[in-house]
């Protein structure tokens, strides 16, 4: 129909508005399937557009506009407020409530700084003002219309005036800051009118109007828009500074504009964790990670935790803490009470109490948000957190190693659970051979080919699993290490009982490892110390409360009174013959070079060709909060160490905490002179929403 009226009925100008997919999504959410089918008939009405503009010979005479005129975000059943906790509905004369995520109150006569004083501090997630005070940014309060107390609520959190309201919970909303990244809509343009293969920057709509007068050759009325704002984007030659000459020139481009929207699919996250991947690739040839850098990111290096050990430091990349905070302080548990330590890693890894001892790994997080998550064969996937799993995980045991031999058929798998009828968000995946290899050969041909079989197995996730649209642009792949690698000379080894009396001592969890603790006997805690602290160059040894702070390891409870380690290069053993020595290992201080651990991600979240600075590993947790847009528990990472290998502000940035101007005017021209036998028309077409603009 627009299109007879601009070619039947020479209309200037058709605005069309839908309201799909706003409709879907508030009712099922982003992600659902009758989201993703109502965007899908829009694409098709997009694409039957450009098909019929085609078709009656518009394509050198229509300019093409695509816009929304905000964003969407899903929201939480567990995340909502009620505003007759805080006040008396009584004190209220009239109120703007009920009617999505911000309210404007009009209290009794005398009852305004009683309303105001009971909400304006009664919950972290809630902004309230009084309307001479409401933040100028917003160009809003000043209106007759505003009430005297307005507020809203963060971006992810649903506003109810009482517990009956709440039967209206809506699966996504809109309505917030119109700075949260998830608000914000897009902007296209395409047309004679318009530049080719140009990335404007970000601008706000108020600019659309003065943008569209001037393709009609319209006065404008005053307008917040310049001309400033958009001017970039307009064709060489067009418009404000030729427009005087448009008898001629619009006789030759007959300008219209059509306005569309995109709503980009929600994202996921593939955190690949490569065990014992060092910073420099431990002088391998991975040209597969040649492809991730040249078309996303690669850091310097990653600084991972102490200990650099795999389950604790694969929780500090899950959580964001620090192994003091999360409390898996190795990879098996050990207990001075019952004198009991895990036999093995594998072992340790059903260790349900171990994986309990503080923090929210991301899966969690996620399933807690409404997500769903997966962890394969990954540390503290396979055992319940706070009572809580991932929707899929994949033990890691003997039994999987030899199932899973063949690498691809984890990746398989894993696709999907991410893909497939399971849908998955995020999965976390735990690839072992690398440092299995290096342990037992060191740096040697057998370990050349499982890093050849590693690089094959990155190859094919990025050629084959990510080449479909839907995944290449959904799909966020972060391929990291827990920590790195050192060789390890057989002949320097430090004996422990060579310097103190084996009978004072009640426990002692070494013999795996560079790092060991021990447990007195009563009585003899400055024995045992004095006898190791000088013991030997290459050996570190001190008491519990003066283990150095920048390690954040020993303020843990499960830490015995000494704790130790010995440089790197260097084993440590109670005494001869008291177990087999690695030919590599790591779980060193992990200020050494030898145990920085590795950093490359690709996806629609990241940069392309960027080298970032190296950063500590605790920040992979927000990071994937954020791109998935959940709000993360707390954590030792900062947005500040990741922020600038983004491509822009990920849904959402300003993620609320968990308890723990005259504006000027454009010139336009008159079209006298303009012969009327031609059609100058502008078409409008205006889909409801979209996730965000860059």
């Amino acid at each position: 129909m627009g299109f007879d009226w601009l070619k039947n009925d020479d209309f200037d100008l058709v605005i069309v508005y839908s309201g799909q997919p706003d409709s879907a999504l508030h009712g099922s959410g982003i992600g659902h399937q009758d989201s993703i089918d109502a965007i899908k008939a829009a694409d098709d009405a997009v694409t039957y557009l450009f098909e019929k503009r085609k078709e009656l010979g518009l394509d050198d005479t229509l300019d093409v506009i695509v816009t929304s005129d905000h964003g969407h975000v899903n929201t939480d059943r567990q995340r909502y407020l009620e505003l007759f906790d805080y006040i008396d509905e009584a004190d209220i004369k009239m109120g703007l409530l009920d009617y999505g995520n911000t309210f404007q109150i009009e209290p009794m006569e005398g009852k305004l700084d009683t309303i105001y004083d009971a909400l304006v501090n009664a919950h972290p997630q809630m902004k309230v003002y009084k309307k001479e005070m409401f933040p100028e940014r917003f160009h809003y309060a000043n209106s007759d219309r505003i009430m005297k107390i307005l507020g809203y609520v963060d971006s992810n959190w649903v506003l109810f005036s009482n517990h009956t309201s709440k039967s209206f919970f809506l699966a996504s909303d809109h309505g917030y800051d119109n700075q949260a990244p998830e608000m914000r809509s897009i902007f296209y343009a395409q047309g004679p009118s318009f530049k080719k293969g140009f990335n404007s920057e970000h601008m706000e709509s108020v600019n659309i109007y003065p943008l569209m007068c001037e393709l009609l050759g319209l006065n404008q009325v005053p307008n917040n828009g310049s001309r400033a704002n958009y001017e970039d984007i307009l064709s060489d030659g067009s418009h404000a500074s030729s427009i005087q000459h448009m008898g001629y020139a619009m006789l030759m481009c007959i300008s219209t504009a059509l306005i569309i929207f995109n709503l980009t699919a929600k994202e996921k996250v593939l955190l690949m964790l490569v065990d014992g991947l060092r910073w420099d690739r431990l002088g391998f040839d991975i040209p597969s990670l040649d492809i991730i850098q040249e078309n996303g990111v690669r850091a310097e290096w990653t600084d991972p935790v102490f200990i650099t050990v795999s389950s604790p430091s694969m929780m500090s990349i899950a959580t964001g803490l620090y192994v003091e905070s999360h409390g898996v302080m190795h990879n098996q548990a050990f207990d001075p009470e019952t004198k009991q330590i895990d036999p093995g890693y594998l072992e340790g890894l059903n260790n349900t109490e171990w994986f309990n001892g503080g923090g929210e790994p991301i899966w969690i997080t996620a399933e807690s948000q409404g997500l769903k998550a997966g962890t394969f064969m990954y540390p503290g996937g396979q055992v319940p957190i706070g009572g809580q799993q991932p929707t899929r995980w994949q033990v890691s045991s003997t039994e999987s190693r030899e199932q899973y031999k063949n690498l691809t058929d984890r990746v398989d798998a894993i696709f999907d659970w991410l893909y497939g009828e399971d849908d998955l968000d995020v999965v976390l995946f735990h690839l072992e051979v690398i440092d299995n290899a290096l342990h037992f050969t060191g740096f040697s041909s057998y370990t050349e080919s499982i890093v050849d079989d590693v690089n094959d197995l990155i190859s094919y996730i990025l050629k084959d699993k990510m080449k479909s649209d839907d995944v290449k642009d959904t799909l966020n792949l972060i391929l990291t290490s827990d920590h790195g690698m050192a060789k390890m000379p057989f002949k320097k080894t430090i004996y422990l009982y060579d310097y103190i009396n084996e009978t004072k001592v009640e426990f002692i969890f070494a013999n795996r490892g560079p790092v060991f603790q021990i447990k007195p006997v009563d009585g003899a805690l400055d024995e045992i110390y004095n006898g190791l602290k000088n013991a030997h160059p290459a050996l570190y040894v001190y008491k519990k409360e003066e283990f150095p702070e920048r390690l954040h390891y020993a303020n843990n409870p499960r830490n015995l009174p000494i704790i130790g380690y010995v440089d790197p290069t260097w084993t440590c053993l109670t005494k001869r013959f008291a177990t087999i020595a690695a030919i590599a290992d790591h779980g060193f201080d992990n200020e050494e070079m030898t145990m920085k651990s590795s950093f490359y991600a690709l996806g629609p979240s990241f940069k392309r060709r960027y080298l970032a600075k190296h950063f500590e590993s605790v920040n992979i947790y927000p990071l994937m909060c954020e791109i998935l847009g959940i709000v993360p528990a707390p954590n030792n990472g900062s947005r500040e160490n990741y922020n600038d290998m983004l491509t822009s502000e990920h849904p959402p940035t300003n993620l609320p905490t968990r308890p723990h101007t005259e504006p000027p005017l454009c010139s336009g021209t008159t079209t006298t002179g303009m012969n009327l036998d031609i059609v100058f028309g502008v078409v409008l077409f205006s889909f409801y929403n979209v996730m965000m603009i860059k």
